[in-house]
């Protein structure tokens, strides 16, 4: 992943590589940072390919910068070239992988998200794990680190305690996620399941009716089969 970073506040002389966004928060003294990252978008079945386990786990620990890594220029010991934090789940189900991991183990992950002396840098649209918060995760070790983590930001990472997460994905990201969740996360039978899976996933739009739902954990999904393809919504 490419981080290009800049942080714009006129109380810092801090130079953050180049471009980003900084927001304070107007619930804590957390400053926000979004980073212009540049991953590579897989697509449902290439993402599987990837994943070298796929799970449903557990957040067991909050970020912080007990957990957050920060990577620093050289050059200049001021400037944050990259950014990261070590996360602690515990595994609830194994999809793939099952020779490598098993439900009820604790394992650390990598995710691309970081605190550093009161900011929060993340990608763009990037929300990092919620403790307690339950999520799907498509995870290989294609890192320096050699540790598990998180394939592509919010494309291999897909929260099924609620819908939330889904509302800032892009087209590409909404339609992994709702298949991720139909194929692990829903009582559709099979043959319902493959028509979802292989077909066109995209957003509804008020003027399309939805005339078939499913009950998920995170919610309700409402979806059509249309020309287009299938017209989802999210309850």
């Amino acid at each position: 992943m490419k981080k290009i970073i800049v942080l714009l506040m006129a109380i810092l002389t801090v130079t953050l590589c180049a471009c980003a966004n900084e927001n304070e928060s107007k619930t804590s003294e957390v400053k926000d940072v979004t980073v212009q990252s540049d991953y590579t978008q897989y697509e449902y079945e290439a993402l599987k390919r990837v994943s070298e386990i796929i799970v449903k786990a557990e957040i067991q620990d909050d970020l912080s910068e007990k957990n957050s890594i920060i990577e620093r220029d050289s050059d200049d010991p001021e400037s944050v070239s990259g950014f990261s934090a070590v996360r602690e789940i515990k595994i609830l189900d194994v999809y793939a992988g099952k020779e490598k991991i098993k439900a009820g183990d604790t394992i650390k992950i990598i995710e691309d998200a970081a605190m550093d002396g009161g900011y929060y840098y993340h990608g763009e649209n990037y929300e990092s794990l919620k403790k307690g918060a339950e999520y799907i995760l498509f995870l290989n070790k294609d890192n320096a680190a050699g540790e598990y983590s998180i394939i592509s930001a919010d494309n291999g990472k897909v929260c099924t305690s609620d819908f939330e997460d889904m509302k800032d994905l892009n087209e590409e990201n909404f339609e992994v996620a709702v298949k991720t969740l139909v194929e692990f996360n829903s009582d559709l039978d099979d043959k319902e399941k493959s028509k979802i899976i292989e077909g066109n996933v995209y957003r509804s739009t008020n003027k399309e009716a939805s005339r078939k739902e499913v009950e998920l954990p995170s919610g309700v999904m409402k979806y059509d089969y249309t020309n287009k393809g299938i017209a989802v919504t999210l309850k």
